[in-house]
């Protein structure tokens, strides 16, 4: 019988952690509960401000390998292709990171036009789509895209336009055909 009033009450209360989360109260400053209120909505998510609602967020950055074999047949492809869940959380969070970088180098005035800037930007997308061209041998060109998601605000949705994916970045690179020496090694 206690059960279900308990289940009700520690249901309330989580529900109040994330009512001083979305309105940022601070709780830290209350006696003997506040860092335990704090360390709670922090491992549950439940302190979080909920920013995600705010119209000033700006999209999010992503990265596209396509890769276009001998035939012209097309194929998007991730960095990597992993064997196991974990794996793929992690490749995931580092191609993230990644576009992030490349997010900062193509729209910080400071990076845009700085050609160190922009060599390792290019390397660092040749890199990525050497791996991609060990990943698919029969590959004989990949494309590398840095795409933002471009969300909308609810009264732009109701107008009927739509979020979307916008290239930002895009550089092609081909296989190179192994090259012939007659007569032995170079």
């Amino acid at each position: 019988m206690l059960r279900y009033p308990l289940i009700a009450l520690l249901a309330a209360g989580h529900m109040a952690i994330v009512t001083t989360g979305i309105f940022q109260i601070n709780t830290s400053r209350i006696p003997v509960l506040g860092p335990m209120l704090d360390y709670y909505g922090s491992i549950t998510g439940a302190k979080a401000s909920y920013g995600f609602f705010a119209p000033e967020i700006t999209g999010q950055g992503g990265v596209e390998f396509e890769v276009i074999d001998g035939a012209g047949h097309t194929k998007i492809v991730p960095l990597m292709s992993a064997t196991n869940h974990e794996v793929e959380v992690r490749a995931a969070d580092t191609v993230e990171q990644i576009a992030g970088m490349f997010m900062t180098a193509i729209t910080d005035p400071a990076e845009v036009n700085n050609p160190k800037t922009q060599a390792l930007l290019h390397s660092l997308a040749a890199s990525l789509c050497g791996t991609v061209m060990g990943n698919h041998p029969n590959a004989h060109e990949v494309v590398f895209r840095l795409r933002i998601f471009t969300p909308i605000s609810m009264s732009d949705y109701r107008k009927g336009l739509r979020s979307h994916w916008e290239t930002v970045y895009e550089a092609r690179f081909r296989r190179e055909p192994p090259s012939f020496h007659p007569g032995g090694e170079i």
